[in-house]
C-alpha cells in the first residue's frame, strides 16, 4: 500500500513489467538508418493504455534510468548515458513525456475517444522529441531529420499503435486489476 503521493505495491509490480516489456521491445531492432525500427512504439502504447497513471509513468522513468546507468535495455541491446545523448535519445526521453501527457488525459477519462486521442498524442510527442533531438545532435536540417527519424516509420507506427492499443484492451479486459484502484 502507498499513500496518495507514493506508488503502491501494485503500481511498482506493473511498472516493473512495463520496463521489461520496453526492454524486450527495444531489443527487436531492425537497422533502417540512424534511427532503427523497434517495437517500442507498441510497448509505450500498451503501457500508457494498460497501466494506471502512476505505474505507467514510473515504468517509463525506470526504463530510462536503468538504461542510463548502463543496463542494455535500449535498442540494439545498448545502454548508458551516451545513448541518451546520441541520435535516438530524443525518442527515449519522448517516451517519458508522451506517457506523462497521455496519463494526464487518461487519469480523468478512459473512454474510447480519449484512448484514440492518446494514441495519436503518443506518436506526435515521441516524433517531436526524436526529430528535434536528431537535428540537435547531428546538425541535420528539419527536412533531413524528418526523413530519417519520422517518415519511414509513420505507417509501421500506425500498425504498432493499433496492436499496442488492441493488446491493452484485451489485457485490461482479462485483468481488470491493471487499471483498478483496488
Amino acid at each position: 500500500m502507498a499513500d496518495e503521493r507514493g506508488l503502491s505495491t501494485h503500481d511498482v509490480t506493473f511498472a516493473a513489467a512495463g520496463v521489461a516489456l520496453m526492454a524486450v521491445a527495444s531489443w527487436v531492432t531492425v537497422p533502417v538508418g540512424v534511427v532503427p525500427f523497434t517495437l517500442q512504439t507498441m510497448a509505450v502504447t500498451f503501457v500508457a493504455l494498460a497501466l494506471r497513471p502512476k505505474a505507467a509513468i514510473a515504468s517509463m522513468l525506470a526504463y530510462v534510468l536503468i538504461g542510463a546507468v548502463g543496463v542494455p535495455v535500449f535498442s540494439g541491446m545498448s545502454g548508458g548515458v551516451g545513448v541518451l545523448f546520441g541520435p535516438t535519445g530524443g525518442f527515449i526521453i519522448g517516451f517519458v513525456v508522451a506517457t506523462a501527457a497521455a496519463e494526464a488525459i487518461l487519469a480523468h477519462r478512459r473512454t474510447r475517444a480519449a484512448k484514440a486521442f492518446v494514441c495519436v498524442l503518443l506518436v506526435v510527442i515521441m516524433y517531436a522529441f526524436g526529430w528535434a533531438w536528431l537535428m540537435a545532435s547531428t546538425g541535420m536540417g528539419p527536412a533531413a531529420a524528418f526523413a530519417a527519424a519520422c517518415a519511414p516509420f509513420i505507417l509501421p507506427d500506425v500498425v504498432k499503435v493499433a496492436v499496442g492499443a488492441g493488446l491493452a484492451e484485451a489485457v485490461t479486459s482479462a485483468v481488470p486489476a491493471l487499471t483498478s484502484e483496488a
